[in-house]
């Protein structure tokens, strides 16, 4: 587990995921070039095999699929290369860790 310069942990991973039926793993990703420096998944649909999968979540970001960097991508070439792999995809990934700290504001 790496940590950045505001304290917060990454912790990076790899998934295999089987694709259902319709050849979907029922995600939807945000982000990439040009707006954004990471591809992130902004959603898990219920029952899909991502969901069944469990490993990532809403948030995590994106590095690789099948072994390929994704970095500096758009998401349109990233879901293009999920699309296009038959059978399973393999995604890497990075969960970040924040640690939720209570501010008070007296005025």
């Amino acid at each position: 587990m790496e940590e950045d310069r505001l304290g917060m942990s990454i912790t990076g991973d790899v998934t295999e995921i089987i694709k259902d039926t319709n050849g979907v793993i029922g995600i939807s990703i945000g982000g990439g070039a040009p707006y954004c420096p990471c591809i992130y998944v902004v959603q898990v649909f219920e029952d899909s095999p991502m969901a069944l999968n469990g490993r990532i979540q809403a948030g995590d970001e994106i590095v690789s699929v099948n072994g390929i960097s994704v970095k500096g991508e758009n998401k349109t070439e990233i879901a293009k290369m999920i699309q296009e792999t038959e059978g399973s995809v393999k995604l890497g990934f990075n969960i970040l860790h924040a640690e939720l700290i209570d501010v008070s504001l007296i005025l």
